[in-house]
């Protein structure tokens, strides 16, 4: 297991963009703190799967401070015979009122042995906050590739266009700027 540890404090903002693919790790684990005041964090974890692999990736913010803000935002995309688990935690602990969260995770399967699955979990331990989340797994189907073939493009072309499309960046909430581009 691959273990990412950060600190977040006063007024400070942390922007990661991690992308990952293939790799040696089975296990990675993101645990990111705000630990101070107006602390605030936009994450983004792109992951292209492909081949014979399994991977966990377990993501955990912890609001531990009033004020607080994270934006985070989970995509994957899984081909061949790729299988996911994914888990984002975003806690808000009793001592951080008027905190924000938007966690998202989603993942795009292509072929049939692909799997996922996505969990994003909010603990929310004081009234006071916002809090939101958005979780999807789909899949694409031959029927979706064969129609951008009959247009005259190959499988490998419709593939990009679909991983294009998927990964373009969708508006954020009001509070953080988009963390993807």
């Amino acid at each position: 297991m691959r273990n990412y540890n950060l600190k977040i404090k006063k007024n400070q903002t942390v922007k990661k963009y991690i992308i990952l693919h293939n790799d040696f790790f089975d296990s990675k684990n993101y645990c990111y703190r705000l630990t101070q005041p107006n602390a605030s964090l936009e994450l983004c974890i792109m992951l292209l799967g492909r081949k014979k692999h399994s991977m966990k990736i377990q993501i955990n913010v912890i609001h531990e401070a009033p004020r607080t803000k994270s934006f985070i935002r989970f995509r994957s995309a899984l081909f061949d015979n790729f299988h996911l688990e994914a888990i984002g935690r975003v806690i808000i602990e009793k001592n951080a009122p008027g905190s924000e969260t938007f966690l998202e995770m989603r993942s795009l399967l292509f072929g049939d042995k692909s799997k996922a699955r996505i969990d994003p979990i909010l603990d929310i331990q004081n009234n006071n906050v916002k809090a939101s989340h958005a979780a999807a797994i789909g899949r694409i189907s031959e029927e979706d590739i064969f129609y951008l073939r009959s247009r005259g493009f190959s499988k490998k072309q419709a593939e990009k266009i679909f991983l294009k499309e998927y990964f373009m960046p969708v508006e954020s909430p009001t509070f953080v700027k988009p963390a993807c581009r």
